[in-house]
């Protein structure tokens, strides 16, 4: 889990976390209006932004097969962490998705605005999900931080090294969309080692004849017997 992150249960199944962000920027999206109903509003949009940001990464990682592990949520958008090979345009698309999100709720948001007879701005909820949307977007397609067009952008335009010369200078891991190597790396620090199997003597049989015997041994008696034969015993003393 990244710092800063707090489990607050699961969706689908699928861990959710949550970063400090989220609420503080939420409040401070309700504190942009001056009036206590429409700070509701504005509060409630921002949480539709993000809402729609991770919904957008949701179905890039479904539309691709990809099995989500973990959803992060920080307070200008969020990922989703998924296991699998993709390709490099795939894996692009995953790292986009959430910003797409935010554009179909920005074009859904635009075209209430316009069949509607009051302005943008006597709307706090249509303020938040057309203009703070479109600044919001803008933001995530920064190539900074934990923003999409950090893991998107390399992919794109072809970096070679795929957005991983990033990764090594962050040290995060997760730089790109997939924990299939970080799993990987885990599954192998917990793979079991079988243990070494214990080399069994070599039984020695007295009546066989010395070409049965282990060289070692052998080579050794031979040594021995001509020591001995090398050399009289010497006489004892009176």
């Amino acid at each position: 889990m990244g710092k800063g992150y707090l489990a607050m249960g699961h969706l689908r199944g699928v861990p959710l976390m949550i970063h400090w962000t989220v609420p503080v920027l939420v409040v401070a999206a309700g504190m942009l209006v001056s009036s206590a109903a429409w700070s509701s509003w504005a509060a409630l949009g921002h949480v539709l932004l993000l809402v729609s940001h991770i919904g957008g990464h949701w179905i890039a990682a479904r539309l691709r097969q990809q099995r989500i592990v973990e959803l992060h949520v920080h307070g200008l958008g969020g990922s989703v962490l998924t296991t699998g090979r993709l390709e490099r345009g795939q894996r692009a698309q995953l790292a986009f998705g959430g910003v797409l999100g935010q554009g179909v709720l920005w074009m859904a948001a635009t075209l209430v605005q316009l069949g509607g007879p009051a302005s943008v701005v006597d709307n706090p909820l249509l303020l938040v999900l057309t203009m703070g949307n479109a600044l919001l977007i803008f933001a995530n397609l920064l190539p900074y931080g934990p923003m999409d067009g950090r893991r998107g952008w390399p992919l794109i335009l072809g970096r070679p090294d795929g957005g991983r010369a990033e990764e090594s200078r962050t040290g995060d891991p997760l730089a790109e969309p997939g924990l299939e190597r970080r799993v990987e790396r885990v599954a192998r620090m917990l793979r079991p080692t079988p243990p070494p199997v214990p080399r069994a003597p070599p039984e020695l049989n007295a009546d066989a004849p010395p070409d049965e015997l282990p060289p070692d041994i052998v080579e050794a008696a031979d040594r021995l017997v001509a020591d001995l034969f090398a050399k009289p015993p010497k006489p004892p003393d009176r």
